[in-house]
């Protein structure tokens, strides 16, 4: 009776963390998918939105290290997610932005509170994964987060299309309420029912959890080194005029759909076959880059829909990876990250620049970079 109860307040915790992340990616995926195109329209350029998505991208992932290790020596990590999603609420401050350096900034603000929130978050989640797996437990609660990145676009898609992009940002305020409320009871659930569930602070000894763990992290780098902001390819279907505005985030909603529903499968996937899935998942979506840079609406479907799959992947699986090679914990969750992160700062920013120059030079840096990190995983299963 007791194992029945432990095993339902699992699905419950892991529901409720997942709909918090439902909320948090209505706001920021809702924003995501009109970035690019409104820093345009304040005269951004590719390389600036390129730089800006990428130098977030690096904030949100390299400040991880700094809060997964404060998290866990000051034993916060509850304080650490409230403070995080609260800083969600600069994204509807975007709403009095007059530049496109104004909306940056307030852009950079909600990655400093991603950076706060995610480790000690995905620590907490790690902590109730014992009974049905880490790779399903991250499976599950990827799969409802994307849920708000498919809803958020479209919500936002439409908003624009009979008011305007200041209006579409002031909306995001109350999903962003919402899920500071929603915060605070998961963690009353939480606090409630945490004494059930063993420590999950483990390591797999079939690895050595030094040279093991960075080989991952540098496979990670080069992942996030070759993956494209969606920022730049809403930036390529805007000069190319290629698709209208209001129906950019419609495709991004698609992207999000897919990614949900593939983080769910790779999660199930993952506790069966363990880590061989993560390059294989990698060589299904290593093409992307070729279509959805492409001038032809066919292969940019195609190709947003491989790039789906390969986000899918990273969200899930690739953060439960870490525990074949070290101890859970907020600060190896924070390095992950911060290698993670810093492969999204430099592949953007590179991407942005060999934009400007051709985009077949964009083509083959996002493909080479990925077939690094296969090369490097294939190893690590040896």
């Amino acid at each position: 009776m007791r194992s029945f109860k432990v095993f339902n307040s699992i699905y419950i915790i892991v529901f409720l963390f997942g709909l918090v992340s439902f909320f948090g990616d209505i706001v920021y995926e809702g924003a995501k998918s009109i970035l690019g195109q409104h820093m345009f329209f304040l005269g951004a350029s590719a390389f600036a939105i390129g730089l800006v998505g990428g130098l977030g991208e690096f904030m949100s992932f390299a400040f991880r290290i700094f809060f997964g290790y404060l998290a866990d020596i000051k034993k916060s990590h509850w304080v650490m997610v409230i403070i995080g999603y609260g800083l969600l609420i600069s994204v509807s401050l975007i709403y009095f932005a007059s530049s496109w350096e104004m909306v940056a900034l307030f852009l950079l603000l909600e990655r400093i509170g991603k950076a706060i929130r995610t480790p000690s978050r995905d620590f907490l989640v790690s902590v109730v994964s014992s009974k049905i797996g880490i790779g399903k437990t991250f499976g599950i609660h990827e799969f409802i987060d994307q849920l708000g990145a498919i809803i958020g676009p479209a919500l936002l898609g439409y908003i624009l299309l009979i008011k305007g992009y200041r209006e579409a940002f002031l909306f995001l305020f109350i999903p962003a309420f919402l899920c500071l409320l929603l915060i605070f009871y998961t963690k009353f659930i939480y606090d409630k029912n945490v004494g059930d569930f063993p420590n999950q602070n483990i390591s797999n000894e079939q690895f050595d959890s030094n040279g093991y763990f960075y080989l991952y992290l540098l496979s990670s780098f080069f992942i996030a080194l070759g993956y494209s902001d969606f920022v730049i390819i809403a930036y390529h279907m805007k000069v190319n005029s290629m698709i209208s505005d209001s129906f950019i985030p419609l495709i991004y909603s698609l992207t999000m759909l897919v990614d949900a529903i593939f983080a769910l499968f790779f999660g199930i996937w993952y506790d069966r076959y363990g880590v061989r899935v993560i390059p294989l998942g990698l060589l299904i979506a290593i093409i992307f880059p070729f279509l959805v840079f492409s001038n032809s609406w066919g292969l940019l479907i195609m190709g947003v829909i491989l790039w789906g799959i390969g986000k899918g992947l990273q969200e899930s699986v690739l953060k439960a990876g870490i525990s074949n090679f070290i101890k859970i914990s907020g600060k190896s969750f924070g390095m992950f990250y911060f290698f993670y992160g810093l492969g999204c700062f430099l592949g953007n920013s590179v991407i942005g620049y060999l934009y400007e120059l051709s985009v077949y030079w964009v083509m083959i840096f996002s493909f080479v970079s990925q077939l690094i990190a296969v090369f490097i995983l294939y190893r690590l299963m040896k």
